[in-house]
């Protein structure tokens, strides 16, 4: 005589399979929207990022240009308007050249730190979403696709208001 096995909603091979069916689902939907939130974190780092590359760019190739033509007539002037010596104008000059350049270089530098730091959103929603599944590993059992039906919503509900 034969016997069927079926399951029923409280065997628990059949809900431990179902759970983990929609855990895997999750994960990956997870993964997805974290690698599409990562894309839009460069796409807007990249915008932002391009005054900042043009600022030290053009600064140091204006001060490649110019800066040995005006720092020598300022140093000539300097030596013949206060009679110091060409040495002593020159030495003058270039630690106000050294001043400019540095101050361009900070202001690019803090301009492109500042673009770079969006990532902090797929930073966070990383964090978050590993906590969400170490949390769901060690639960009960009873994982629900409603995580990540609200995490869905609202990624493309901000998406959608920008």
């Amino acid at each position: 005589m034969k016997t069927q096995h079926r399951r029923t909603t409280s065997d628990p091979g059949g809900r431990l399979q179902r759970n983990m069916a929609w855990l895997v689902h999750d994960v990956i939907e997870l993964v997805e929207l974290q690698l599409r939130l990562v894309g839009v974190d460069v796409s807007e780092g990249a915008k932002e990022s391009r005054v900042p590359v043009i600022l030290i760019i053009g600064g140091a190739c204006l001060f490649l240009g110019t800066a040995p033509v005006l720092m020598g007539g300022l140093a000539l002037f300097l030596a013949s308007a206060l009679e110091w010596s060409i040495a002593a104008s020159l030495c003058v000059v270039a630690l106000l050249g050294a001043v400019v350049a540095a101050v361009m270089a900070f202001t690019g530098y803090r301009s492109a730190r500042k673009a770079l730091g969006l990532l902090h959103r797929s930073r966070d929603e990383l964090t978050a979403n590993l906590h969400w599944i170490k949390k769901t590993l060690v639960s009960d059992g009873s994982v629900t696709p409603s995580k990540t039906a609200e995490s869905v919503s609202r990624f493309q509900y901000e998406r959608s208001s920008r």
